[in-house]
């Protein structure tokens, strides 16, 4: 099913989902922070757009945190990206680490 934009709805996500998997998450964390400087936006700006904290994506961004799947669909949404494009190379480093 496609998501949309929530305008507005705050959640308690923020408080939720401890990090259980290092090494996706840390990639995750790389392919956000990477996507919100392509952009040139603040933590603040994309925050405010993906309807999170500000602390909650500082803790995405360094890794301490892992996500659920709307937290993924609102980041998505906000930078205007597809959901996959936050797990890109992921899978790659996961196989070479497993050898």
């Amino acid at each position: 099913p496609e998501t949309s934009c929530k305008d507005g709805e705050s959640s308690a996500r923020d408080a939720t989902d401890q990090l259980e998997t290092p090494s996706i998450a840390k990639c995750f964390a790389g392919n956000l922070k990477r996507l919100r400087h392509e952009r040139g936006w603040t933590q603040e700006k994309l925050a405010t757009a993906a309807g999170l904290s500000v602390v909650f994506l500082q803790n995405l961004e360094a890794a301490r945190r892992w996500v659920s799947p709307s937290t993924v669909a609102d980041l998505a949404c906000a930078l205007e990206v597809p959901e996959t494009e936050f797990f890109k190379d992921c899978e790659e480093e996961k196989s070479s680490s497993a050898k």
